[in-house]
C-alpha cells in the first residue's frame, strides 16, 4: 500500500531518516518535500502519510504545522509523524496530535529520533565520533517504525516525560512566534564568494542576493541551512558562529535540499 513520506531538513537530518525509512518501505514509498509541496494546487496523497520533520525548541517547526493544515487527508488516512533532535522531543508529539485533532484527523504514532545537534547558534557540531554513534543506531529504529508503519498499527508518542513536557511545550510557545524573525542576525562576511547556495537551499525562499550576497527577508523557517552549507563558512549568526564547526548530515547533498523551495530554482 501506498505510503508518502513528507519531509522538512535543514541539515539533512530529518531527510536521512526519511530515506532510510522509504528505503525500508519498499517501492510503493514516495518521499516529497513539504515546502515545496505547499506550493502546488493539491498536494498528493495516500493511504499513509508520514511527517519526518526536526524538532525546533521542543516542538514541531511551524512550517510543519502549515502544511499539515494544508495536507489532503481524512479520518481514514493512516497518518504518523518521525520527528529528529538534538536534545530533547519536548512536546513535539502532543502539538502534534492537538493539530491533527482540529481537522478531524487522528495521529497513529509519534516517533523521536536522537540525532546529532545542529542548532549552531547555540552550539557547534558534535565531534565526528559522536555523530557516527547515533548513525550506527538508526538502521535498528527505521527497522522498528518501518515494522509498525507496514502493519498500520498505533505507535508510541515518543515526547519528553511530563511534567517536563510542559515546561519544554510552554518554551516553544513562547518561543515559535518569532521563528520567522530569527533571521534579523544573520549577516555574510567579506568571504562570500557570492556562489548563491543559501539562495538555493533556504526551504521557504528567505533570502535574495543583492550584488551577489545574501539579504533576509524575516520570514525565517530557522532551519539553519543557509549558514550550515555555506562552502566558505561566510554566513555568521551574530558574532557566536565565529570559528563555530559546521553540521552537515554526511550522507545528504545540498541539491537535494534545494528540491524543498517552492516554485522556480534560482539561477
Amino acid at each position: 500500500m501506498k505510503t508518502i513520506l513528507y519531509w522538512f531538513s535543514g541539515t539533512g537530518n530529518s531527510l536521512a531518516v526519511a530515506k532510510a525509512l522509504a528505503q525500508r518501505l519498499g517501492a510503493e514509498a514516495q518521499l516529497l518535500p513539504m515546502t515545496a509541496t505547499m506550493a502546488r494546487p493539491e498536494a498528493p496523497t495516500a493511504p499513509a502519510i508520514g511527517l519526518v520533520f526536526p524538532v525546533y525548541a521542543f516542538g514541531p517547526p511551524p512550517v510543519v504545522l502549515e502544511f499539515l493544515r494544508k495536507l489532503p487527508a481524512g479520518r481514514d488516512t493512516y497518518l504518523f509523524a518521525v520527528n529528529t533532535n538534538g536534545g530533547m522531543p519536548g512536546r513535539t508529539g502532543a502539538i502534534l496530535r492537538r493539530a491533527c485533532a482540529k481537522r478531524g484527523l487522528t495521529l497513529a504514532a509519534g516517533w523521536s529520533v536522537k540525532m546529532p545537534g545542529n542548532a549552531i547558534s547555540l552550539y557547534g557540531a558534535p565531534p565526528v565520533q559522536e555523530q557516527q554513534r547515533y548513525f550506527d543506531i538508526l538502521p535498528r529504529q527505521v527497522d522498528a517504525i518501518a515494522a509498525t508503519v507496514s502493519a498500520r498499527q498505533r505507535g508510541p508518542f515518543q515526547d519528553s516525560a511530563a511534567p517536563l513536557s510542559w515546561l519544554l511545550g510552554a518554551i516553544w510557545h513562547l518561543g515559535s512566534p518569532h521563528f520567522a524573525r530569527s533571521d534579523k542576525n544573520y549577516f555574510a562576511t567579506e568571504a562570500c564568494i557570492h556562489c548563491g547556495l543559501c539562495r538555493k537551499i533556504c526551504p521557504v525562499a528567505n533570502i535574495e542576493l543583492e550584488a551577489g550576497r545574501p539579504v533576509w527577508l524575516h520570514h525565517c523557517a530557522a532551519c539553519q541551512a543557509c549558514i550550515q552549507y555555506c562552502p566558505v563558512e561566510a554566513i555568521q549568526y551574530g558574532k557566536k558562529t565565529i570559528g563555530r564547526k559546521r553540521y552537515r548530515h554526511p550522507q545528504v547533498l545540498a541539491d537535494e535540499l534545494c528540491t524543498q523551495q517552492a516554485g522556480p530554482r534560482p539561477a
